[in-house]
Parts: C-alpha cells; structure tokens; sequence
C-alpha cells in the first residue's frame, strides 16, 4: 500500500499536497523556525520543528473502494487549484489557498 500519497507544487513556492485514507486532502506550506516556542522551552511538534504548517485542509472522500488506478489529489498546472476524483465518477476542483469548492465536473 503507498499512502499517504503526495505532490510538490508546480509553481515553485515549495507546498506539498497530500491524500490519505482519512478522508482528507492537505497542502503543507513551508514556514520559519517558531522563535517564540523556542525562547519558551514549549515543545512543538513534529511538522512544526521541521519547519511546516498545515495551510489548506479540505473534507474528501478518499475510500473508494476500487484499486484500478491510482487515486490522489493533484495541483492544477498552475498551482492555484486543487483537483481530485469523486466517486459518483465527477471531477472537483478546490481553490488552493482558502479551499473553497470551484466546483464538480462530470463528462
């Protein structure tokens, strides 16, 4: 099994998106080392330490069930959407930077 699966932005700002089994889609953006817990001695987790945050989050159903083809979400060529497969066999596209559903497309 290869989740969770993963792309780096075609744009180059540096975002990874990711799909995983829990029914959500992700877009980590790279962030500076949080002076602020570090001068307290508050521990911060792992995606923080490394230098990321969660930037977008958007609800998907990612079980489909069927493994013919891979599954994953993907950026649009430009970087500025977010698109994924559904199961009633359409297409959504999502705003990459406030996640807002653009919308659903079918043949």
């Amino acid at each position: 099994m290869r989740w969770p699966r993963w792309q780096w932005a075609p744009d180059g700002s540096k975002r990874l998106l990711t799909t995983s089994w829990d029914n959500v889609l992700r877009v980590y953006a790279p962030t500076g080392a949080s002076s602020k817990a570090k001068a307290s001695g508050k521990k911060e987790s792992t995606a923080a330490a490394a230098g990321w945050h969660e930037s977008v989050r958007v609800r998907h159903n990612c079980n489909t069930g069927q493994y013919l083809v891979p599954f994953r979400a993907q950026f649009s060529p430009a970087g500025d959407g977010i698109m994924c497969g559904a199961l009633r066999k359409n297409f959504m596209l999502w705003d990459a930077a406030s996640a807002a559903c653009v919308g659903s497309y079918d043949s």
